[in-house]
């Protein structure tokens, strides 16, 4: 019997490198596990209170990919302004950057691009994350209301930002991902609210101690959702 040698095109090749490889990753957010809309009022069994967020805004910069401990990509763009207006999910990356099985990122802007200066685009002051006075960039930002607060109409508000020492904010999160097309990122924001008190801690404003023990909770509540 003759034997044919097999020939596999590249339009095929080229198929199944994006099937079966991780093309996106999205940023999304929830309120314990339900997508998270502005305005809504969601309960909240840590509080035994109902919640209503208004506005959540945070900066992701510098992410790189990992597989199996070695550096594999580095997206083009450095860095990414996620705001629940412009809906609940966000795409960062359309790329194909191969297999990897971990992500790194930071969670917020770095020091040198906070004294260099304001820039453009997700970077603009008019997304409203930049402090003139402190001359640097609002990490994270939360704001809503919910009855527990004491504050004037029951209002929360988290800022979250601070490059300097002691009170640098800066947060480096790392995730495991499993083998599947795409990723995403989840920021739940009742994971957050779930781990302080809002009847005692409901305003930090400024770079201080308590930003610094937020940012930490802040990035303990991200996750690659199922």
């Amino acid at each position: 019997m003759k034997l044919f040698p097999l020939v596999v095109s590249s339009a095929f090749l080229l198929s199944a490198i994006t099937v079966y490889g991780q093309n996106s990753i999205k940023l999304k957010a929830t309120f314990n596990n339900s997508n998270l809309t502005p305005g809504q009022v969601y309960y909240s069994n840590k509080i035994n209170d109902s919640v209503k967020v208004e506005t959540l805004k945070f900066y992701i910069s510098d992410i790189t990919l990992y597989n199996n401990g070695e550096l594999v990509y580095t997206p083009r763009q450095k860095y990414f302004l996620f705001n629940i207006e412009n809906g609940n999910v966000e795409t960062i990356m359309n790329d194909d950057p191969g297999r990897f099985d971990m992500i790194k990122f930071h969670l917020g802007i770095d020091s040198l691009t906070s004294v260099s200066g304001v820039f453009g685009d997700d970077l603009d002051p008019v997304n409203g994350m930049y402090w003139a006075w402190q001359s640097g960039y609002i990490n994270f930002k939360l704001e809503g209301k919910t009855n527990v607060c004491p504050a004037r109409d029951n209002i929360f508000q988290f800022h979250i930002g601070g490059y300097q020492y002691p009170y640098n904010t800066l947060q480096t999160i790392t995730l495991d991902v499993h083998d599947k097309q795409d990723i995403i990122i989840e920021f739940d924001v009742g994971s957050f609210l779930s781990k302080i008190d809002l009847g005692e801690i409901f305003e930090v404003m400024s770079p201080n101690k308590k930003a610094m023990q937020l940012a930490g909770l802040i990035a303990g509540s991200f996750k690659i959702a199922e």
